[in-house]
């Protein structure tokens, strides 16, 4: 996901840094209990906040309250180049599902991800990651 982000088109052809607001990712695994999803879902939040690659390239929001709060300050402040913009700024959103279950105690889960534009509402990319746990 971080490796992948930066090179979307949208991105690389945009004026200044696009900002990601990190959305809802749902458990559709059947199996994961919500406590322990909101660690997954905890622990992509965090390794997108520690990476320097996604933090040069990107501003990142986590959730509706930081939105509300950005656009309050910058929205009114047309001088200012990093200044809220409609159009330069996308959810991030998801859905995870148990595929199959493996031997033993492995399962393979796979996490589908999708960026909306918050301007048009247009998915302007959507990608798969499998994993097993």
């Amino acid at each position: 996901l971080i490796i992948d982000l930066p090179e979307i088109p949208e991105f690389t052809q945009a004026p200044g840094r696009p900002t990601i607001i990190f959305g809802d990712i749902r458990n559709e695994t059947g199996i994961i209990s919500s406590t322990e999803f909101e660690l997954v879902r905890e622990k992509i939040k965090n390794n997108l906040l520690r990476s320097r690659t996604f933090n040069n390239n990107f501003r990142f929001l986590i959730g509706r309250a930081q939105l509300d709060e950005m656009r309050r300050r910058e929205v009114n402040t047309p001088t200012n180049p990093n200044r809220f913009d409609e159009q330069n700024t996308y959810f991030l959103s998801g859905t995870m599902y148990r595929v199959e279950r493996g031997r033993g105690d492995v399962n393979m889960y796979l996490v589908t991800f999708q960026l909306e534009n918050f301007d048009t509402g247009q998915v302007i990319w959507l990608r798969d990651y499998q994993s097993k746990r």
